[in-house]
């Protein structure tokens, strides 16, 4: 008997120390900047990702000019990347979207940012 409640004593602690540990996961964080005629920067925090998708905009479409899926960094659960692809000849950004693809299909989070001079 004393076995037993020892047991249902440790599964009980290990129930509450798992459940509050679930509930602490912090919140993903992503940051974006984009510098007209210079590069686009996209890092985030606090997940993984399997893939992140940049897409650029001229002021008023609906329709990206330029799209890019570059390789993600292997520093999860934080990463970055940067790429030059939305400077194009006689094209101004006005925004840029980026998708976040999180790993295993968990979703994906975007984030718009405008691009600045």
């Amino acid at each position: 008997m004393k076995r037993f409640l020892i047991g249902i004593a440790a599964v009980s602690l290990a129930a509450v120390l798992l459940q509050g540990v679930a509930a602490a996961a912090p919140t993903p964080t992503y940051d974006v900047t984009c510098v007209v005629g210079g590069e686009t920067t996209a890092t985030w925090r606090h997940v993984k990702l399997d893939q992140v998708t940049l897409e650029w905009f001229t002021a008023g479409s609906t329709t990206a000019y330029a799209s890019v899926t570059p390789p993600v960094t292997t520093h999860r659960p934080r990463g970055s990347v940067v790429s030059s692809a939305g400077t194009l000849p006689g094209i101004v950004p006005a925004t840029v979207r980026v998708s976040f693809q999180h790993t295993k299909g968990a979703g994906t989070d975007q984030v718009e940012a405008a691009c600045t001079k």
